[in-house]
């Protein structure tokens, strides 16, 4: 892969976010109890404290400061605690709308969903094996290759065309970074890539929430599409 060379606006990004995180957190503490509170997102956070307004940067910088804290001084786990009730209550609130809508399973009697899952799960497996149609017809290379791009085709806001910053989307940009030895763990002849601060680089410039295994998930896969 040829050395890209990281743009002075990503350059500058990183360099504000890392000049205020500090600063931000010391001089407003509170922000640790809004995020641990998991009521308020992090553009929400970034707009009470005015982080913006007070330390003279954009907005997107601004939630990326608030999100690069959390990063910070959460564990992986901590975070997940204080995320998953939004999430799953966003979920639910689609599961009302649909269920309002009588749309779906949820246009079905029970007696009716309960045969339409017996069926799909009794006849359409054994069936597809015997026929060897689907994917019980692929050779293994073959499949191999249909998994990798199935997952690529899961990751695909990595690769979305309208996600791009100085004419790399993130999938782009990160590649780079992993090039690059400041993003890189060297352990005797063994080179890694450093996912945290790869993660801290592509949330900051592209204004994600990336988590580290998700950040990891990508390089996985893009070196089993690229066997």
């Amino acid at each position: 892969m040829p050395e890209r060379i990281i743009s002075g606006k990503e350059i500058f990004a990183l360099r504000l976010i890392d000049q205020h995180s500090n600063k931000v957190l010391a001089d407003n503490p509170g922000i640790l109890d809004d995020i641990a509170g998991g009521e308020l997102s992090t553009e929400e956070i970034a707009i009470k404290y005015e982080v913006a307004r007070k330390y003279g940067v954009t907005p997107e910088i601004a939630k990326s400061i608030i999100k690069g804290i959390g990063q910070r001084e959460f564990s992986a786990e901590e975070r997940a605690k204080i995320f998953e009730p939004r999430v799953r209550e966003s979920r639910q609130r689609g599961g009302y709308t649909t269920l309002a809508a009588g749309t779906g399973v949820h246009g079905l009697t029970e007696s009716q969903r309960r045969d339409a899952s017996h069926k799909a799960g009794s006849v359409a497996g054994p069936q597809s094996y015997k026929e060897r149609f689907g994917l019980f017809g692929l050779d293994k290379e073959t499949l191999r290759k249909r998994i990798a791009s199935s997952m690529r085709g899961k990751e695909t806001s990595w690769f979305n065309p309208n996600n791009v910053r100085d004419g790399k989307t993130e999938a782009e940009y990160a590649l780079f970074l992993v090039s690059q030895p400041d993003y890189q763990l060297h352990k005797g002849d063994v080179v890694s890539p450093d996912y945290t601060k790869i993660m801290g680089a592509v949330n900051a410039i592209f204004g994600r929430n990336r988590s580290r295994a998700a950040v990891k998930g990508f390089f996985e896969n893009e070196k089993m599409r690229n066997r």
